[in-house]
């Protein structure tokens, strides 16, 4: 069934969506107050939901999120979810892009993030999108002391790539 991904800079109106995601894809959710934090937040801190256009005589559903940092040259992926009735369908990569379109867009040089030394399958989508393993954090997930493995984009091996989604203004609430 052919479907639309449609991304959005997330707001407050999104919380629970964002909150039950999170809730059916990690072991160790974040707590609300956790997300909110990151919604209402920082200056340096971004986020987007990539809602699913099924059905158009139908309302989009949030299938996925992700929240990114910005700071100094430096994009860092926080936290990336996509509900499990939507994985496998290019929603956890169009998320990733926006972070990196973002970066690209502000002179950042790198773009970091931590993954499970279990999550393959994550592990997997990071490297086909230019991530390579730089080194890892011992004990790093606090419910059961899981290594971290740390991941790192270079955006200056990519020159050449325009943004993904063209032209926009990445704080537009839609694009």
């Amino acid at each position: 069934m052919p479907f639309q991904i449609i991304i959005e800079k997330a707001s407050l109106k999104h919380i629970d969506a964002i909150a039950e995601i999170e809730r059916s894809s990690f072991v160790a959710p974040w707590s609300r107050k956790m997300l909110l934090s990151e919604l209402e937040g920082h200056d340096f801190s971004h986020a987007y939901i990539a809602k699913i256009q099924e059905d158009p005589t139908k309302k989009p559903v949030i299938a996925g999120y992700i929240f990114f940092w910005s700071v100094a040259d430096e994009i860092h992926i926080i936290n990336i979810a996509v509900h499990p009735k939507f994985r496998k369908m290019g929603i956890g990569r169009r998320l990733i892009q926006v972070a990196l379109d973002y970066g690209r867009k502000t002179g950042a040089r790198h773009a970091f993030l931590e993954v499970r030394v279990s999550n393959l399958n994550a592990q997997h989508l990071y490297t086909k999108m230019g991530f390579k393993v730089t080194g890892m954090r011992r004990g790093y997930y606090t419910d059961n002391r899981e290594d971290a493995l740390v991941m790192k984009y270079v955006f200056e091996n990519d020159k050449n790539q325009k943004p993904e989604f063209g032209s926009q203004n990445l704080e537009d609430s839609k694009f």
